[in-house]
């Protein structure tokens, strides 16, 4: 026998950390002088924001700011970054969707944060949130996933259709030929509807400039290396002058993989104000702010020999990839 002396496998070891309560959570390490932000997002889902008034939220009791997506552009941070870009492999009209980090003008999902209230407590940020007032023109609203919508309303004007990305791989003509000579074909359709994570944590994120001066987030993120350089490009400035850092993350999913507006916002609002800014989202919130995946429709024909193998394969899939691309949309597919 093989003399196997290697360390043995001790499973898991963070479980009794957990299970004991002496997780280290976004929430528990919030500092004694952070500020507290609340959103005010829309509450319809496509829509034209005719006026905002942010006057009586300003002065409420407790309130240091209310930020708006004219701030936002006045300081050069008007909207996400994305590297990326959709390609249309039948020649269409691509789409340009830059994501504002404040809604300022178009709605185009329920839930978009219109404006940002910052003050000493959650409770007075919640109760100045309340006393904004917004009017938006609700249009109607594109429900991307049903087959006679893909060609309007438009969700992006500028273009013929809400396709945002079409592409191809295989020989099309090859695969129906071999599908006609096989001796069974399956042709079936599929709908696997649109889901979101329900995390024990919500998501929480802290803004702050640290102690070396350096742009800080610390956030409920499994991927924190990515939001580091994403960062840095919003603000234009060195990767070397971002810190991002994840502590115990309470479930993820997935869901906790992208910058989200929320985390920009809160070190945004921590560079202008030299406060720290937290943030969390209640699961009400959550549900109108977290990524959502999936929504995949299509038709499938599959083709089998006498004996029952696969011969050829053919999927034509729909992805609902929502209002705004970014460089995880294509990851709806494979999720």
């Amino acid at each position: 026998m093989n003399d196997q002396t290697g360390p043995a496998f001790k499973g898991r070891v963070e479980d009794i950390r957990f299970v004991s309560g002496h997780g280290r959570f976004t929430a528990d390490i919030v500092p004694d002088n952070a500020l507290h932000a609340v959103f005010l997002r829309s509450n319809v889902a496509a829509g034209v924001i005719t006026s905002l008034d942010c006057s009586a939220a300003k002065t409420a009791p407790g309130v240091v700011s209310v930020l708006t997506a004219l701030d936002a552009a006045a300081d050069g941070v008007a909207n996400m970054v994305w590297t990326g870009g959709p390609v249309r492999e039948d020649g269409g009209v691509t789409v340009d969707s830059p994501r504002p980090l404040l809604s300022g003008k178009e709605i185009r999902h329920l839930g978009e944060p219109v404006a940002m209230v910052i003050a000493d407590t959650r409770q007075a940020a919640a109760d100045a949130a309340e006393l904004i007032e917004v009017q938006i023109d609700a249009a109607d609203a594109v429900a991307l996933s049903v087959e006679h919508m893909l060609g309007g309303p438009l969700v992006w004007p500028g273009t013929n259709d809400n396709i945002a990305s079409l592409h191809r791989q295989g020989n099309r003509d090859e695969v129906d030929a071999i599908l006609a000579k096989s001796a069974h074909v399956s042709h079936f359709a599929f709908d696997i509807s649109k889901i979101t994570a329900c995390t024990m944590e919500m998501r929480a994120s802290i803004g702050f400039i640290d102690e070396n001066g350096k742009s800080s987030l610390t956030t409920s993120a499994q991927s924190p290396y990515q939001l580091h350089g994403e960062l840095a490009q919003l603000f234009g400035i060195s990767p070397d002058e971002v810190r991002v850092t994840s502590p115990d993350v309470g479930g993820s999913f997935g869901m906790k993989g992208a910058l989200y507006r929320e985390d920009a916002l809160v070190v945004w609002a921590a560079r202008r104000l030299g406060r720290p800014v937290f943030w969390t989202a209640d699961r009400g919130e959550a549900f109108l702010s977290d990524e959502h995946a999936r929504a995949v429709s299509g038709t499938a024909s599959l083709g089998l020999d006498a004996e029952g193998n696969f011969t050829a394969l053919w999927v034509d899939a729909r992805i609902d990839a929502g209002a705004y691309l970014s460089r995880r949309t294509k990851g709806l597919l494979n999720n």
